[in-house]
């Protein structure tokens, strides 16, 4: 972003070295000014100048954040400050213990500075058992390359407890690309601290049949293959019946393409999708153990409730980690779940045809009972419910349900539709990945999200767009159409934002 873009910035940076952020901590903070520009830094912080300039070229191409200490308004502040190289992108501040007073401040210096919002709305958030009430406040500002968001959450437990919060984040809007860099969250200084990091791969749902018919994975392999784990989701069926025998039912089972989908680095697979029990709940019985068989792992369908909604626990390089699955199918009338939810001891999916609320319930009680158990929780959706491209309320608060009981990566997988990231601090969560190996005669649009992560939280993420040829076969898109792809999915978010906004509107 100029420099002349960056004159609404307080910039100081999180001191790297140990020592002095300990005596920062200690002293009284002082009041920093807002409108101070980046060509404050060498003044008001040298030594994290110096330790900036000393990064090696890999370290630059990285996107990296810095955090600091800072009073804004009277405010204990925990700034963070996003680079990509030596340009300054994002900064978040994040207020400890704001007031109402804090609020106004706030709102008066942006108003002042950028004139009347965007947007401005008011919105009531679920309370459960845990809350007497909750409520959100979003106000926007854009301006041609910056967008700037104050956010205020205030909360009253039963017990009577108030916690206010309160966030401004300023970015650059027009520095976030698809490129070779991947979005580095966490300093090295934190990496280091932290310990190992995993890279985790993210593909969308597959119907098998395709690899019937010509279609390969080799396009994908080695972005599979530099994973430490690859995730995936069944979108068809691994066998079929065919007849019976006094022995019981007989199926054409189709090892070769469940060793196809080993062979080609995928080390998990969701069946929590409709499309995984498109033969009928026996021959999904049967695909997963093909997949078990070909050395790959599956969560979200079992041979009962309990084996359905099991998290898969694992241990890679000292990390432990926890791997759920959850389907939603809505309220609809026609509802795949509802097929095996008579009886305990049937074949079963790990998910729901009740409404997103009450299901919230149960996805954060389980993955609550998964993070306690690991360093890593993974939580992975089957959105057979949602219709149109933009993330609908079901998907975001469940989303929210499993971010808030621990989950640290939230996927999710839609047939044809690729929806967009979200992001929270350490955590990530990518709606939908969309196809890796769509079913013949639809339209196919996916990627492959990589994220990385350490005990600390989201280290980084990238993400990889695809594209498809005749036979149905996935291949990484050049760099030109890669950005074109990210560039469509950003233009639909903004265009999902304006029509929440415009909603919420006429609802008031």
């Amino acid at each position: 972003m100029p420099t002349s873009k960056l004159n609404i910035f307080v910039v100081i940076m999180l001191l790297l070295l140990g020592a002095a952020l300990q005596a920062a901590e200690e002293q009284p903070l002082p009041e920093a000014p807002w409108g101070a520009g980046l060509r404050e830094l060498k003044r008001l912080h040298p030594d994290v100048m110096r330790s900036y300039a000393g990064l090696d070229g890999r370290s630059r191409a990285r996107i990296q954040r810095f955090r600091s200490f800072e009073t804004h308004f009277g405010i204990r502040t925990e700034t963070s400050y996003d680079f990509v190289g030596r340009r300054l992108f994002q900064v978040e501040y994040n207020f400890q213990q704001p007031n109402d007073l804090t609020f106004k401040l706030a709102s008066s210096e942006l108003a002042t500075r950028y004139g009347a919002p965007l947007s401005s709305s008011e919105s009531t958030l679920p309370t459960g058992g845990l809350f007497a009430e909750r409520s959100l406040s979003d106000t926007v500002w854009r301006r041609p390359g910056l967008d700037i968001s104050l956010r205020r959450i205030f909360s009253r437990f039963a017990n009577g407890t108030v916690v206010r919060q309160m966030f401004v984040v300023m970015r650059s809007g027009d520095v976030l690309r698809s490129d070779s860099r991947p979005l580095q969250m966490q300093s090295d200084a934190e990496m280091e601290k932290s310990g190992a990091v995993l890279r985790l791969a993210f593909a969308g749902g597959f119907d098998p049949q395709r690899l019937k018919n010509g279609a390969t994975l080799d396009g994908v392999k080695r972005l599979l293959d530099q994973a430490d784990l690859a995730v995936a989701t069944l979108d068809g069926a691994l066998a079929e019946a065919k007849g019976a025998s006094p022995d019981g039912p007989l199926f054409a089972a189709d090892a070769e393409g469940a060793a196809l989908i080993g062979a080609a680095g995928i080390d998990i697979v969701s069946m929590a999708s409709g499309g995984a029990v498109s033969a009928g709940a026996d021959a999904a019985l049967v695909g997963a153990d093909l997949l078990k068989r070909a050395g790959v792992e599956t969560v979200g369908f079992g041979r009962n409730r309990k084996a359905a909604e099991k998290a898969l626990l694992l241990e890679i390089g000292g990390l432990k980690i926890a791997v759920l699955a959850f389907a939603f199918f809505g309220n609809a009338e026609s509802c795949a779940a509802s097929d095996f939810e008579a009886s305990t001891d049937a074949p079963a999916f790990s998910g729901s045809c009740a409404e997103a609320l009450r299901f919230g319930y149960d996805v954060a009680a389980r993955v609550a009972e998964a993070a306690a158990q690991s360093d890593v929780t993974v939580a992975l959706f089957g959105w057979d419910a949602a219709v149109g491209r933009c993330s609908d309320e079901a998907q975001l608060l469940l989303t929210d349900a499993a971010w808030n009981a621990g989950a640290d990566l939230v996927i999710g997988h839609r047939r044809g539709v690729i929806q967009s990231l979200r992001g929270a601090p350490g955590k990530a969560a990518f709606i939908s990945c969309g196809d890796l190996l769509p079913a013949s005669g639809r339209d196919a649009a996916g990627l492959i999200f990589i994220a990385e992560i350490n005990r600390a939280g989201l280290v980084s993420y990238d993400f990889k767009p695809l594209l498809f040829d005749g036979e149905g076969s996935p291949h990484k898109a050049a760099d030109d159409e890669a950005r074109r792809i990210m560039d469509d999915l950003r233009a639909q978010e903004r265009r999902c934002n304006e029509d929440r906004e415009n909603n919420k509107g006429n609802n008031r």
